[in-house]
């Protein structure tokens, strides 16, 4: 994922957001595409909190990232860009 890209979806997801609010937000059409490659991996990662965790698949979801998790993010980015 383009770091740029990645940065601004947990910018966006400071509040809670839904996954169809952050696909529209990023500009992604595919549900499929965009749940696969994009929201998992930032799940799998630690970078993004689901807001119902013992749901993963309500559709009352919601995802966040929080400070720790961003500054974290931006350790790791700027160690990577390096």
């Amino acid at each position: 994922m383009q770091d740029n890209r990645l940065k601004a979806i947990l910018n966006f997801c400071e509040e809670p957001r839904s996954r169809e609010e952050i696909q529209k937000y990023t500009g992604i059409k595919n549900r499929d595409y965009f749940r696969k490659e994009i929201l998992n991996p930032l799940i799998e990662k630690g970078l993004l909190k689901l807001t119902i965790p013992d749901k993963p698949k309500s559709p009352k979801q919601k995802y966040m990232s929080s400070k720790e998790q961003m500054k974290n993010c931006q350790q790791r980015l700027d160690k990577h860009l390096r």
